[in-house]
């Protein structure tokens, strides 16, 4: 991020609004972001597990 003496790394940041009513309206989103990337993520990893099990699985040939 430049600066007026060069530039500087920024890691992370939060957003903090100072209006009460809008940081909980914030919050309460970000919450329900947060609980549908996990779930989104868990279901990856099943379906790359049962990917997986499928693919080791032994085929037969009639």
């Amino acid at each position: 991020m430049p600066t007026l003496t060069g530039t500087t790394i920024v890691e992370y940041s939060q957003i903090i609004c100072i209006n009460e009513v809008c940081q909980a309206a914030f919050e309460k989103v970000l919450l329900k972001e947060t609980k549908k990337r996990e779930a989104a993520r868990a279901e990856k990893a099943a379906n790359i597990l049962a990917r997986k099990a499928a693919a080791n699985k032994p085929r037969i040939h009639k």
